[in-house]
């Protein structure tokens, strides 16, 4: 691919979501201090009976990276129990590894299950509905992330590097797991107009008789999506419907 068809939108996204990054950017380092590596995970809300959203970080990320998606969804008075999970350090483990992490923490969890996964952990969720079958789990949310892997991981990340690797557009990886996805299980894809990592933008969706896909046009970044009050309302209307 000629590098001036790649770095152009990068440029592109980087500059229209700018603005909004650095409003947002204290709150992020706070809850990255916080939160990073903890291994903890959440309980944002408990209702008896109800469905729990389990809510999946990416790469680099920690159990707080949703904490303004879920404040929005209590906003909309969704009722669901909600809990964020906490990988570990991500930066070098493969999606197969952070999918075995989130199988062991997902054990013992009986309510049914709406996993929700943000750029690499939409990866993650995804991965973990192929490889770990689950009466309770039947629903699967991606947010901006790479499904069919994204070119700044093909650019900036060394030829033997793990996020390379399966990150790469159109990787092999990237290409089996689909192959892989359950026919039962019903996916939602948020894919966002302006992200500056997941390049091809068209990279963060799946089509197929299971998947349905919204695209998010604001000015929230790859990086701080889920503080964008859309995707939390895209999020609610999708859930009630299915």
């Amino acid at each position: 691919m000629n590098p001036q068809a790649f770095i152009n939108p990068l440029l592109t996204h980087f500059l229209v979501t700018l603005p909004v990054c650095i409003l947002n950017l204290p709150f992020q380092l706070w809850n990255k201090y916080q939160h990073w590596n903890d291994g903890q995970m959440i309980l944002h809300q408990e209702i008896e009976g109800a469905d729990m959203i389990v809510f999946v970080h990416g790469r680099n990320g920690h159990s707080s990276s949703f904490t303004p998606l879920i404040k929005n969804l209590q906003k909309l008075g969704v009722q669901k129990s909600m809990i964020s999970v906490n990988l570990g350090p991500t930066a070098t483990t493969s999606v197969k590894d952070d999918s075995a992490t989130l199988h062991r923490l997902l054990e013992g969890i009986e309510p049914n299950i709406i996993l929700v996964g943000l750029s690499k952990g939409g990866l993650v969720v995804s991965d973990y509905v192929a490889s770990y079958p689950s009466r309770n789990v039947s629903k699967v949310i991606t947010i901006s992330s790479p499904l069919n892997g994204t070119l700044p991981a093909d650019y900036f990340m060394t030829k033997n590097h793990i996020a390379r690797i399966e990150l790469g557009y159109k990787s092999k990886f990237t290409q089996e797991l689909q192959a892989r996805l359950p026919p039962d299980v019903k996916f939602f894809h948020i894919v966002p107009t302006w992200d500056h990592f997941i390049i091809p933008t068209s990279s963060a969706s799946i089509e197929g008789p299971n998947h349905e896909s919204k695209i998010y046009t604001g000015y929230y970044g790859h990086i701080d999506i889920p503080w964008a009050p859309e995707v939390a309302q895209y999020i609610a209307e999708w859930i009630n419907k299915n």
